[in-house]
C-alpha cells in the first residue's frame, strides 16, 4: 500500500489522503495525481499484487515497508504454511551483478547470526525478473514509527530497547559482521517488547574485499558515523555511533544532526558537536546523557570499544533509576499527546456524571448485523487471579453536594486497579447500576461474577477530604480489609494513590509501589457538570431511537459548544465522530462519513494514545473499504488497552463485518466477560449470539439468547432466537417466538419476514412468497434461506451473487462469507450445483486470506 509522509509529524498516511491522520496537517499532492503530461515519467512498475504468488510458493499478503533498495511484503510460505517477510529488490538494482553479490554476501553472513535479537534470514530467490530475499516475519512496529507515534520513550523503555540492540550487535560483531545501516527503521519491536535488528542489507564482513566501491557513503545520512561520511572502512565502533544516535532519538524524539540535504547532514557528523540530550528532555539522567555523547565521539577510539561495554554502561544506569518509572513530560518537549489512562478516566467520569443527572438508555453504537467465520482458534476465558467491583461511593456530606468529587474518586480507583494485570475490574458504568441498591454483597458479586466488592464513603469538611474504604469477600460476605484516608483537597491525587496501593496490597499484589500506574486527575467538576455536554449526550441517546433530524442538529450544536470551552478534548471530538457515524447509518449520506472522519482525526491528533480515537479511525478506513489500514488502527487500540470492554466490542464488530465470525465471537465474548452489564446490553449480547448461530453453533446461540432474555426482553433477541430455532427445525418453538414478536411490534417488517421464513421451512410456499413480495432488495440472508428452503435455486443463487456484489455498499458488511455458506443447513438444495461450489471455493479463498491478514491479534 502506498503512503504519504506528513511533512509536520512524519506520520505515514494512506495514498490520496488530504490531511494527516495524526496531526491533521494538509498533505502534499502526490506527483502521481498531477495530470500534466510534461511531468510524467515512464518508470517500470515495482510492486507485487496482493494474492500473487512468487516461485509457486510465496503468496503476497500485503506490503509492509519500502526503502531505496527494496519493497518488503508480508507473505505466506505455502510450503511450510508460515508467514515470512519477502524483500523484493528493485529491478535496476537486481540487474547489477555487483550489488546482487552484496546481497548474496548479506545472506551468507546473516545466516551465521543466530540470536533472539536478530531477524533470521532464509533465502535469496528469483522468479522471472523478480529477485527477492526471504526472512523471518516479525509482527510489530519499527522503532521509528513508535517514536513518531508516541514521542520520546520513557527512560526505562529506551534502556531496555538499547540493551537488546547491544545483545544482537554483540553476536554479529563476534562473527565479524558490521551492520553499517543501523537506524530505528530497521529495529522492530513486537507486542511483548522484544527487539529484532532487521535488514543487514548493507552489512559487510570485516574480511570481505572488493564488493563496495571506494569513497561511497553507505547508510542513512542521519545515522552515519563520521568515518562512513568519508567513505572509510567501518568497524563495530561505527555501529556504536549509530546506536548512540538511536538512543538520543529515543529519549528526545529527534536526531542530533539533521538538515535539508545529505551533504549538510554529513558535514555536521564530521564537524558539529552534538547537543546534550537533556536540553531537549530534562528527564534524561546525566549519566545516560554522558553515555550517549561518548557513543557520538567523532574519533572511533573515544567511543565504547564494543557493544558489550556499552551494554554494561546501560545496565549500570538502569540499576540507579528510581523503582517507580517516570513518564517523560510531553509538554516539556512540545508534544500534544496525553496519557491513555487519563482519557479512560475522563471518558468514564463524564459518562457517569451524565448518567447520574438522569440520562439512561442504550449506547447507540449499533454496528450492522453481520457475520463471522470458523477456522480461527477460539479464545478461552481470560485467567485473572482476582476480580473486583468498585461500587459508587456514598456522599456523607451534610448537603450531599460532593457528587462530582466522589464520582471522580470512584472512577480513578477503577482505572488504577485496572493497571494491575492480576485484576479483572468491572467497568464503572456496570457498577453504577448498583448505586443506592439494596442488594447484598453476595448477590452483587454473583451477578457480576467477581470475588471482591469495594465500598466507600466520602465526607468533606472545609478543604479536607475523608474517605473510608472497605473490601469484602463475596464468598463468605466478610470484610477482609478496611481503612480511613484523610488529606487536603489539593492532595487528592496522593489520596487516590494511597487508596489504590492499600487495596492492591490487601488483595495480595506484590511489589505494588514498583508496578503502580499513576492516574492523573485532570477532569474538573466544571467539565463534569458542563450543561452543553449533558444536553449533547441526551440528544445523542435520543437520536438512536428517534432518528430525528432535529435531535441530530441539537446534539451536534451542543457538542460544538463544548469544544468552544474545551478545544483540546479528544473525547468530545470522538463523540462527534460517533454521532456522524450513527447519522450515516440512518441516512446513508456520504457527507456524514466525511464529517465523521474529520472528527475522529481531530480526536486522534489531540491524543494518539486514546484507544477509542484509534477505533474511530479504524471505522473510518473500514468505510473507505481499506481494511488493511482499518485493521492497523483497530489492532493498535487493542494493544493500547486489551482489557477495555468497549475496544473488544468494536473489534468484534470489525471482524463480524469482514466475515471473520469466529474472531468476532471471541471479541464479543471477551467484551461481555469484561463488562457483563453494559449499557448497550441488547446489542452486545445479540451480536454474540448471532455470531454463534452463523457459525452453526445453534444450541450455544440459544443459550446466550435465553440468558439475555432473563435480564431484558427485547425484539432483537426474539428475532435471533427464531432464526436459531428454525435452523434446528424446532418449528413449534419458533412459531411461539414469532407470536411474541407480533405482540411487541405487529407491523414490523422483521416479523413479516420471519413469518415468511417459518412458512418456507414448513413447506407453505404460497404464504411465504406472498409475505416477501413487497420487498425490493432481496439479497439478504433471510430471503436466500427462504428461496433455498422452497427449492428455488435460481433465485437463491442470484441472491447470493447480488449480496456479494452490493452487500458492503448497502449495509457496510461482507455478505455471504464462507462460514455462512458452509454452516447454514437450509442451503442443502444448493450444495451440488456447480455455481454454488464455485462461489464456495472463492469464498473460502477470501476467508483464508483474511484470516492471514487480520487474524494476528493475540489473546
Amino acid at each position: 500500500m502506498k503512503t504519504l509522509e506528513c511533512p509536520n509529524c512524519h506520520f505515514e498516511n494512506p495514498e490520496n489522503t488530504k490531511f494527516c491522520g495524526n496531526c491533521a496537517t494538509p498533505l502534499p499532492v502526490s506527483e502521481e495525481t498531477l495530470n500534466s503530461p510534461t511531468e510524467t515519467l515512464e518508470t517500470p512498475t515495482f510492486a507485487l499484487r496482493t494474492g500473487s504468488v512468487l516461485s509457486n510458493r510465496y503468496e503476497i499478503i500485503e506490503e509492509i515497508g519500502k526503502g531505496g533498495m527494496s519493497r518488503v511484503y508480508k507473505s505466506l510460505d505455502r510450503e511450510i504454511n508460515e508467514k515470512i517477510a519477502l524483500k523484493l529488490i528493485r529491478p535496476e538494482i537486481a540487474s547489477n551483478k555487483t550489488i546482487i553479490e552484496r546481497f548474496r554476501n548479506e545472506l551468507r553472513m546473516a545466516r551465521r547470526i543466530s540470536h533472539k535479537n536478530v531477524c533470521r534470514m532464509f533465502d535469496l530467490g528469483r522468479d522471472g525478473d523478480n529477485q527477492f530475499i526471504t526472512m523471518e516475519y516479525v509482527s510489530g512496529e519499527d522503532l521509528k514509527k513508535s517514536i513518531r507515534r508516541m514521542g520520546p520513550l520513557t527512560i526505562w523503555k529506551a534502556i531496555s530497547v538499547s540493551k537488546q540492540i547491544c545483545h544482537g550487535l554483540s553476536e554479529a560483531h563476534r562473527l565479524g559482521v558490521v551492520h553499517r545501516d543501523l537506524k530505528p527503521h530497521n529495529i522492530m519491536i513486537d507486542r511483548e517488547g522484544n527487539v529484532r535488528i532487521m535488514d543487514f542489507g548493507i552489512a559487510i564482513s570485516q574480511e570481505a574485499k572488493g564488493i563496495t566501491d571506494p569513497n561511497i557513503m553507505i547508510g542513512t545520512p542521519q545515522y552515519l558515523s563520521p568515518e562512513q561520511v568519508e567513505g572509510e572502512k567501518a568497524d563495530q565502533r561505527s555501529d556504536i555511533y549509530s546506536l548512540g544516535i538511536i538512543i538520543f532519538e529515543m529519549v528526545t524524539a529527534q536526531v542530533p544532526f539533521d538538515g535539508e540535504t545529505t551533504l549538510s547532514i554529513a558535514v555536521k557528523h564530521k564537524t558539529e558537536i552534538p547537543r546534550d540530550p537533556r536540553e531537549f528532555n530534562s528527564q534524561v539522567p546525566e549519566d545516560l546523557s554522558q553515555l550517549i555523547l561518548r557513543c557520538l565521539e567523532k574519533e572511533p577510539a573515544k567511543r565504547y570499544p564494543s557493544a558489550e561495554e556499552l551494554c554494561a554502561g546501560l545496565t549500570h544506569i538502569e540499576q540507579n533509576l528510581p523503582t517507580k518509572e517516570t513518564t517523560v513530560s510531553r509538554i516539556d518537549i512540545g508534544q500534544k499527546a496525553r496519557a491513555l489512562t487519563w482519557n479512560m478516566k475522563k471518558a468514564a467520569t463524564i459518562f457517569l456524571a451524565v448518567v447520574v443527572i438522569g440520562l439512561v438508555g442504550y449506547f447507540f453504537f449499533n454496528h450492522f448485523q453481520n457475520k463471522k467465520n470458523p477456522g480461527a482458534v477460539q479464545l478461552g476465558p481470560k485467567k485473572w487471579t482476582k476480580s473486583i467491583v468498585v461500587l459508587p461511593f456514598r456522599d456523607l456530606s451534610p448537603v450531599k453536594d460532593q457528587e462530582p468529587l466522589y464520582l471522580l474518586i470512584t472512577d480513578t480507583l477503577v482505572v488504577s486497579l485496572h493497571s494491575f494485570k492480576e485484576f479483572r475490574v468491572i467497568p464503572t458504568k456496570s457498577a453504577q447500576m448498583y448505586q443506592d441498591s439494596k442488594k447484598d454483597i453476595k448477590t452483587i458479586g454473583d451477578e457480576l461474577n467477581v470475588d471482591h466488592v469495594l465500598e466507600g464513603t466520602l465526607f468533606r469538611s472545609g478543604n479536607n477530604i475523608r474517605v473510608t474504604v472497605q473490601v469484602s469477600n463475596v464468598k463468605n460476605e466478610s470484610i477482609i480489609w478496611a481503612d480511613i484516608f484523610e488529606k487536603p483537597q489539593d492532595e487528592l491525587k496522593n489520596l487516590q494513590e494511597d487508596i489504590v496501593k492499600a487495596v492492591a496490597a490487601a488483595l495480595g499484589v506484590k511489589q505494588v509501589d514498583k508496578r503502580f500506574v499513576t492516574v492523573a486527575t485532570q477532569a474538573s467538576s466544571s467539565l463534569l457538570a458542563d450543561k452543553y455536554y449533558s444536553r449533547a449526550r441526551h440528544f445523542e441517546i435520543s437520536l438512536y431511537h428517534t432518528k430525528s433530524e432535529r435531535d441530530f442538529e441539537i446534539c451536534v450544536q451542543n457538542y460544538l459548544k463544548v469544544i468552544e470551552s474545551y478545544p483540546n478534548d479528544a473525547l468530545t471530538f470522538w463523540r462527534l465522530g460517533i454521532v456522524y457515524e450513527q447519522r450515516f447509518h440512518q441516512t446513508q449520506d456520504k457527507e456524514c462519513l466525511d464529517q465523521m472522519f474529520q472528527y475522529f482525526k481531530r480526536s486522534f491528533g489531540i491524543d494518539p494514545d486514546f484507544a477509542l480515537a484509534n477505533i474511530g479511525l479504524g471505522w473510518s478506513y473500514f468505510y473507505k473499504e481499506d481494511n488493511e489500514w482499518a485493521f492497523q488502527y483497530f489492532k493498535r487500540a487493542y494493544e493500547l488497552d486489551p482489557d477495555n470492554a468497549e475496544v473488544n466490542f468494536h473489534l468484534g464488530s470489525f471482524y463480524m463485518s469482514i466475515g471473520l465470525w469466529e474472531n468476532g465471537l471471541n471479541r464479543y465474548s471477551r467484551a461481555i466477560e469484561l463488562d457483563p452489564m453494559p449499557l448497550n446490553f441488547v446489542n452486545w449480547y445479540n451480536l454474540r449470539a448471532k455470531c454463534c448461530g452463523f457459525l452453526g453453533r445453534f444450541e450455544q446461540a440459544v443459550d446466550y439468547i435465553e440468558e439475555a432474555l432473563e435480564i431484558q426482553p427485547d425484539l432483537a433477541f426474539y428475532i435471533t432466537y427464531t432464526w436459531q430455532l428454525i435452523m434446528q427445525k424446532k418449528y413449534d418453538e419458533a412459531n411461539a417466538q414469532i407470536a411474541i414478536m407480533k405482540k411487541l411490534t405487529p407491523d414490523s417488517q422483521d416479523v413479516r419476514r420471519y413469518q415468511a421464513l417459518w412458512y418456507a421451512a414448513t413447506g407453505d410456499k404460497e404464504r411465504a412468497l406472498s409475505l416477501i413480495q413487497r420487498d425490493d432488495e432481496k439479497y439478504g440472508y433471510i430471503f436466500t434461506t427462504i428461496y433455498a428452503l422452497l427449492g428455488m435455486k435460481e433465485e437463491a443463487l442470484k441472491n447470493i451473487e447480488r449480496g456479494i456484489d452490493v452487500g458492503f455498499e448497502k449495509s457496510q458488511s461482507c455478505y455471504y462469507p464462507f462460514p455462512y455458506l458452509q454452516n447454514n443447513p437450509c442451503l442443502e438444495t444448493l450444495r451440488n450445483d456447480p455455481r454454488f461450489l464455485k462461489i464456495m471455493n472463492e469464498a473460502k479463498r477470501n476467508y483464508d486470506l483474511k484470516l492471514i491478514r487480520f487474524g494476528d491479534l493475540g489473546t
